[in-house]
């Protein structure tokens, strides 16, 4: 009878302690400097996530509306970003890839803001993958005016005159790509974009690649703040970068902090590294 007694409990307990080390229901987290006063909220975004999301949780608006600075990954350059690329030399890609594949991909990309010749092999596959979980996983409504979160809650900020600032910007995100896949060439990236062109043509949907979108949705982040972060430049490299900024901004200002969810995720994540800091992490519960 003793061991059923404590066995139950203590069974339970480990339990809890899994679930909270590596899910937890929200995709809102608030950062307390007790010493500063001072009490921050970080949003971990799914970016192509449309605006009919964000206006179906008032709760986002609220925190951002109480804010003194609003700061995201990188801030809406207006298509200065997208205007680099296309006043980049053609790169012929029908030259590198099967000429049925390039047929089909002329008329897939006919309604991108980005030229199809301008673009580098690894900025291709990325540009399939976002279109297909926009367009196939119904992240982005067709009433929508904006198809990406962040780009959205600038605009809320900047409707509201609350100050926004910024980790990097858009050209140093294109160049971290290429850095961190080490510039693949259109040999090593033929298949996948081939693969990914064939998904889009595909009257079925993949449910495992709206997966990561259908789970955001309903909040079940596997967050694994006891897990080590996968050692990449997209993740860990620029947790490291912007918590050089973050610990200041959140000890002096009240901020609302956008930035994709998986920055927020395992060891390396920010929000394990503000806690190292001394700041309190806790998750905000989303009706």
């Amino acid at each position: 009878m003793k061991k059923q007694i404590y066995l139950i409990p203590i069974t339970f307990l480990l339990a809890l302690i899994n679930y909270q080390a590596h899910s937890q229901n929200t995709i809102l987290w608030e950062i307390t400097d007790t010493i500063n006063k001072k009490t921050s909220v970080i949003l971990g975004s799914f970016h192509q996530y449309g605006n009919s999301f964000i206006d179906s949780i008032p709760i986002i608006a609220d925190y951002l509306n109480s804010s003194e600075i609003a700061i995201f990954e990188a801030l809406n350059d207006n298509g200065k970003t997208i205007n680099m690329i296309n006043d980049r030399k053609d790169t012929d890609i029908k030259r590198y890839i099967r000429k049925k594949t390039y047929y089909q991909l002329l008329d897939l990309s006919k309604e991108w803001d980005v030229n199809l010749n301008k673009l580098r092999p690894i900025e291709l596959s990325w540009k399939l993958e976002q279109e297909y979980v926009k367009n196939k996983c119904n992240t982005v409504k067709k009433s929508d005016n904006w198809d990406h979160m962040d780009s959205y809650i600038e605009f809320l900020a900047d409707e509201k005159g609350i100050p926004v600032s910024s980790f990097e910007t858009y050209e140093e995100q294109v160049e971290l790509i290429s850095e961190n896949y080490q510039t693949p060439n259109w040999k090593k990236q033929n298949k996948r974009i081939k693969y990914l062109t064939n998904l889009h043509l595909s009257p079925k949907i993949n449910q495992e690649k709206c997966a990561n979108a259908k789970n955001y949705k309903s909040f079940k982040i596997p967050y694994q703040f006891d897990i080590e972060c996968p050692s990449n430049i997209l993740i860990k490299k620029r947790n490291a970068e912007w918590m050089i900024k973050l610990g200041d901004l959140t000890r002096n200002h009240k901020c609302f902090i956008v930035v994709g969810y998986d920055h927020l995720r395992w060891k390396c994540g920010l929000l394990e590294q503000l806690k190292q800091q001394g700041l309190i992490v806790k998750p905000l519960n989303i009706k």
